[in-house]
């Protein structure tokens, strides 16, 4: 992930009836921030996310769909950055280190 770009996170969850929570950890060598979202079920949402200081080395996406569920989700740091797509069954985690630009 960039550190000079802002990023999205696409999340379907438009094949359930409860909500899915979207917690987001910026892990650095300064204070860690914690973002918290929810998507309600039966919606499919893009959240929008600035891209984030210096002192930033890894941000952690969690998602916890209800369970029993499976859902899609999509991050993209357009316009450089391909998109990254998963399916999360129960709960799921990505990992990105961030990086300066080339």
């Amino acid at each position: 992930m960039r550190r000079d770009l802002d990023w999205s996170l696409s999340v379907d969850n438009s094949s359930t009836t409860g909500g899915t929570a979207v917690t987001v950890y910026y892990l650095g060598n300064r204070r860690d921030d914690i973002e918290f979202r929810t998507v309600p079920g039966g919606d499919r949402v893009q959240l929008s996310y600035p891209k984030r200081g210096r002192g930033v080395r890894r941000v952690i996406v969690e998602v916890d769909p209800p369970n029993g569920h499976t859902i899609p989700v999509d991050l993209s740091q357009p316009p450089h950055i391909a998109s990254i797509a998963e399916t999360v069954v129960g709960r799921g985690h990505l990992v990105f280190d961030v990086v300066d630009a080339p």
